[in-house]
């Protein structure tokens, strides 16, 4: 049976890339691994601030609106819309 590649020194050819595969499958793998990451926590971050704004928000309004039934309504109201968004 005859070889394709011989042996250089003893040693089969596709052995000198073997270094060059593991480097470059390590660096992709870890900067997946980072953009997940990064992914996560923006979209955390996201979340949080529309739902401070939405706290504002709803704060801003029961403070300006008289305490009756006007101001429980309008906070569901903005709750619902801002559920929108947040999905």
């Amino acid at each position: 049976m005859r070889m394709m590649y011989p042996p250089v020194n003893g040693y089969p050819v596709y052995r000198r890339y073997i270094p060059i595969g593991l480097t470059l499958c390590t660096s992709v793998g870890l900067s997946v691994v980072g953009f997940v990451m990064v992914w996560n926590w923006e979209s955390v971050q996201v979340q949080m601030e529309l739902q401070q704004q939405a706290d504002n928000l709803s704060t801003a309004l029961q403070r300006s609106i008289n305490p009756e039934g006007v101001t429980r309504r309008a906070t569901t109201l903005i709750g619902s819309r801002f559920q929108v968004f947040m999905v």
